[in-house]
């Protein structure tokens, strides 16, 4: 499904500073929210955030990486904005990295990459979605 360009407006204190954000730009910002935000952790909607941070770091059996993928699908498909093409997993010593194929509004598809660093927070690895 094709979406026409939407017109959202939204705001970001990234690095302390207060700036507007639309389209696309916003877009990538509310992806990254959802992955940092903690399931059920806003009361105005307790289906915002994700669980997969905590999991990446739990034992690393087939059942928890299913879990992770279900749960990055989730995120993607609760945004009408993107969609998610396709995920590859690379494992890790402790964990995986998740490298998935996404398109913005029916755009060309474009790579993006889902970790989580030593302090919980998730990353983006490469986030280009330009």
């Amino acid at each position: 499904m094709i979406l026409k360009e939407l017109t959202n407006l939204g705001y970001t204190t990234q690095n302390n500073v207060w700036g507007y954000m639309t389209n696309k730009e916003l877009a990538k910002h509310d992806i990254l929210l959802n992955f940092n935000v903690d399931l059920g952790e806003c009361d105005w909607d307790p289906t915002f955030g994700t669980s997969a941070r905590k999991k990446i770091f739990d034992k690393k059996t087939e059942t928890n990486k299913e879990d992770l993928i279900t749960e990055i699908q989730r995120i993607f498909s609760n945004d009408p904005r993107f969609e998610l093409i396709s995920i590859d997993t690379e494992d890790l010593n402790k964990g995986w990295i998740f490298y998935c194929m996404v398109a913005y509004l029916g755009g060309t598809p474009e790579e993006w990459v889902f970790s989580v660093d030593r302090q919980g927070i998730a990353s983006v690895g490469n986030y280009p979605l330009k």
